[in-house]
């Protein structure tokens, strides 16, 4: 095809970002404590937020959640490109803004200066993702990303130039490292 758009940075390095730390905990090797961990992986984004809504109509608009622990989202959107993580201050499309929650972008960002040694910068743009089916219902989410500095940035995306070597190992590799000094952090302060 012409026009094809392979998706690696939007959103294949999500997918994998996720199976790695999933792999862990399901082997041991990350202990979650007594959280209760979902790997969600979504289609549907740029159709309407299909499998985020689907998800968030199933298990919480309509499910009893009574004695469940309160739920969280960090939502993975264009990681693993070049430049450092970042997270998103503003969720939303049109009118309708979401403010990201300041509990976990600490936490998340602790857990990025543990395994990079750098400080996770923010985003002052509004991005409408998966997290925007969370925020309505009082789950408090981040949305991270790296900036794609030096590169295309935030650009690029739907076009053959997104593509495998869009991708940027070294950040891809401390994903999994990311994911279990949030995990292991988190618990250890409950």
């Amino acid at each position: 095809m012409k026009e094809q758009s392979p998706g690696a940075v939007d959103d294949g390095t999500a997918a994998v970002s996720l199976i790695g730390p999933a792999d862990r905990i399901n082997r041991g090797d990350i202990e979650q404590g007594n959280s209760r961990i979902t790997v969600l992986l979504t289609t549907g984004e740029e159709i309407g937020l299909q499998g985020a809504d689907a998800y968030v109509d199933a298990y919480y608009r309509k499910a009893d959640r009574t004695g469940e622990p309160d739920p969280f989202l960090i939502n993975l959107e264009l990681v693993a490109q070049n430049g450092n993580l970042n997270y998103w201050e503003k969720i939303g499309v049109f009118l309708i803004y979401y403010r990201t929650s300041a509990g976990l972008i600490e936490r998340i960002g602790n857990a990025w200066k543990e395994v990079s040694g750098r400080d996770i910068e923010a985003v002052d743009l509004p991005i409408g993702d998966d997290s925007y089916r969370f925020h309505p219902l009082g789950i408090p989410a981040v949305t991270i990303s790296h900036t794609g500095v030096p590169g295309e940035g935030f650009g690029g995306f739907h076009t053959p130039k997104d593509n495998i070597e869009r991708v940027n190992r070294e950040n891809l590799a401390l994903m999994v490292p990311l994911f279990k000094a949030f995990i292991e952090g988190y618990n250890s302060e409950i």
